[in-house]
């Protein structure tokens, strides 16, 4: 059986939220431990994604459904791409 690939998205501002610098070095750490894809959004080339995250990046969804936001907690995250 073929495992599929996850597909963690971080919703930042770039080069402008040093919060979502640290939250792309604990997407690093925890890809040490476990395979996923990252995409990275920048909402200010989005007004929908602007609206909705202004004043809550960094924002991470896995596969397309929130579980966090400010900081990343990698324990918790890893526990959701392993499950």
């Amino acid at each position: 059986m073929a495992s599929t690939r996850r597909i963690v998205t971080l919703f930042t501002k770039a080069g402008q939220c040093s919060l979502c610098d640290d939250a792309k070095e604990a997407l690093q750490r925890v890809q040490k431990r476990v395979v996923f894809q990252v995409k990275e959004v920048d909402i200010l080339q989005n007004p929908s994604w602007k609206r909705l995250y202004q004043y809550d990046i960094p924002v991470i969804h896995v596969d397309d459904k929130l579980v966090q936001k400010h900081r990343v907690d990698e324990e918790k995250l890893y526990k959701i791409l392993t499950n």
